[in-house]
């Protein structure tokens, strides 16, 4: 993700909380929302910037995801790689099924003991 999709997800999670203690204030007519609770909001009680935060997770977030893809892109390369080194089309995997098609036609015949 881009630094600017991580600024813009970090202000809406904020502007969410700020609406939801304004709604809670509002609710509760004997206490007012004040540029404390604001604040309050905007950055924890050691002075951190909770946007700060959220970009953090959401850059680990990013990092597992590019993780998880190559871990995914590896698996299919070795899973269909066998295909792609031999080169094998259609023709040739049909000969090899009539070949084995055609052992087991022999097999099936035989009068073994």
């Amino acid at each position: 993700m881009g630094r600017r999709a991580i600024w813009l997800a970090g202000a809406f999670v904020v502007l969410g909380f700020a609406i939801i203690a304004l709604t809670g204030a509002q609710s509760n007519e004997a206490q007012d929302a004040t540029i404390q609770d604001l604040l309050n909001i905007l950055v924890t009680e050691d002075g951190t910037s909770r946007l700060d935060l959220i970009e953090g997770m959401l850059e680990d977030i990013d990092r597992e995801v590019d993780l998880i893809h190559s871990v995914a892109e590896r698996m299919l390369d070795e899973q269909y790689g066998i295909f792609e080194t031999q080169e094998w089309t259609l023709s040739d995997i049909k000969y090899q099924l009539n070949q084995i098609e055609g052992q087991l036609d022999q097999i099936e015949n035989c009068s073994c003991p």
